[in-house]
């Protein structure tokens, strides 16, 4: 190997391994695909961002970021948890009223029981009526 080649040879306890730069390891690529699901799933499922940053820290490979999106892309999980760019349900802006009781906001409420100390009882239920310009 030539000195600009940042993969190197080192044997650690009589084990030959392959790292990047120094620091990280060659990940060889029947291991690639196991690494990042792995990875994945006991990171509760980050975006592909975080999980390729993640692996990078102390891996490497050269198709890391594609296998990472791929792999992010197919997890139904994330799919569904994803965050939407269309914001549903907004309501409209209102306009200010300005006739008194040209309008009126109208509820019901109850049923009610009162029992009275002579064992009479009333059920009843209340209509409520507002005025949505004095309040």
């Amino acid at each position: 190997m030539d000195q600009a080649d940042p993969i190197s040879l080192k044997v650690i306890d009589e084990t030959e391994l392959l790292l990047y730069k120094g620091t990280r390891l060659v990940i060889p690529t029947s291991l690639q695909s196991e690494i990042v699901t792995w990875c994945h799933y006991y990171l509760i499922h980050p975006g592909h961002t975080r999980l390729e940053e993640t692996i990078a820290a102390s891996m490497y490979w050269r198709s890391l970021r594609s296998n990472v999106r791929k792999h992010v892309r197919k997890c139904s999980s994330c799919q569904l948890g994803k965050k939407r760019k269309r914001h549903y349900g907004r309501l409209p802006p209102k306009e200010a009223k300005t006739t008194p009781w040209k309008s009126v906001c109208v509820d019901l409420i109850g049923p009610y029981t009162i029992k009275a100390k002579d064992d009479t009882v009333l059920d009843f239920m209340c209509l409520t009526m507002i005025d949505p310009t004095t309040g």
